[in-house]
């Protein structure tokens, strides 16, 4: 959490600081933080309005609506009445907007009932990242792709890609990159309209590297590249992506269809 006690006065709670200075403990603090996200959501619905539940799946970015039927000392109850509520069946937690809170929040899922159209949501904290739509669509590959990582002319590093978008790429690969290193990237994609692949030759900028646990034991890292795809490479790549993300979509909405009758 991210809970910033005013001055003299806790301004949430009004009272003074203890006498002898000591700060608010690590519970105290997430305690009071989970009480000012479960007073807004006490506010937002005695107005009657919604949140916007924002969750991902296979990289693509879903805002679906929700409305709040129900609120515990520790749980809120959502409704959603969009098959997009199908995708918090494939995740842990989720994030919460709305103008009443001055930060994303963050919260695990407890419960879904895609029969019933609803979702519990409990542990609720703020998160300063902010959660920002992507430029592009991002959408992640059916089955495993290779990627080569060619830095200063070397004889490249092999990678998985993880998603792929017309302005970024993201790849998983055992040694990391260094951040903002100049690379070029070679990959095919497949065109499952004409079954034949689409070769691409990108230069890109790495963004970003996280270190994960690879499953196949030991390290690696997941890179985040800006890429700069020409004219007719961009088309290439928004046309895979335009289909996967149909693919996908379609998908999640058989799934829910296929929930929903049991």
């Amino acid at each position: 959490g991210n809970y910033r006690a005013a001055q003299g006065l806790d301004h949430r709670h009004g009272k003074p600081p203890a006498e002898d200075g000591s700060r608010t403990s690590g519970y105290e603090k997430i305690t009071m933080e989970t009480n000012d996200i479960l007073n807004k959501f006490h506010l937002i619905s005695q107005a009657k309005k919604g949140v916007i539940l924002i969750n991902a799946y296979k990289g693509i970015h879903l805002e679906p609506d929700a409305t709040i039927s129900n609120i515990s000392n520790s749980t809120v109850t959502f409704n959603v009445h969009d098959y997009q509520l199908a995708s918090f069946a494939f995740q842990k937690q989720i994030f919460i907007q709305n103008d009443l809170f001055p930060e994303t929040v963050k919260a695990k899922i407890k419960e879904i009932n895609i029969v019933k159209k609803y979702v519990v949501l409990t542990d609720f904290e703020y998160v300063t990242v902010p959660i920002v739509k992507r430029k592009a669509t991002r959408v992640q590959p059916e089955g495993p792709i290779e990627v080569t990582v060619f830095e200063h002319g070397d004889a490249g590093i092999k990678a998985e890609l993880v998603d792929i978008s017309e302005c970024g790429i993201s790849v998983c690969m055992t040694p990391p990159l260094l951040l903002y290193a100049k690379v070029y990237i070679h990959l095919q994609l497949l065109d499952t309209k004409t079954n034949t692949h689409l070769k691409l030759e990108l230069p890109g900028t790495v963004l970003h590297t996280i270190q994960e646990d690879d499953p196949q034991g030991g390290i690696r890292h997941r890179v985040g590249m800006q890429i700069f795809p020409d004219e007719h490479t961009k088309r290439g790549i928004t046309e895979y992506v335009s289909r996967q993300q149909a693919k996908s979509l379609n998908e999640l909405k058989r799934y829910y269809d296929e929930q929903a009758l049991q």
